[in-house]
């Protein structure tokens, strides 16, 4: 591809490492991110499972249960 632009051969070099080492950081960086999400998730559902048995007292299940989602998205009780 870079043969088609007059550029010297240690340059073209040079550019496909570049290229190389933002592609390997573009991976590793989406890859820590995506960690972080879903350990968010996982213990957002933690959370909910545990004040849906504490809030099982209530009548109904659906009450009980949203009233655990609305309490770990940062409601208040």
């Amino acid at each position: 591809m870079l043969d088609t632009i007059k550029i010297p051969k240690p340059v073209q070099d040079l550019i496909k490492v570049v290229v190389g080492i933002k592609v390997v950081l573009f991976i590793v960086l989406s890859l820590i991110e995506s960690t972080g999400n879903i350990k968010d998730l996982k213990d957002k559902d933690d959370c909910v499972e545990q004040m849906t048995s504490i809030y099982e007292g209530t009548k109904d299940k659906e009450i009980s249960h949203s009233k655990a989602v609305h309490y770990c998205n940062g409601g208040k009780q």
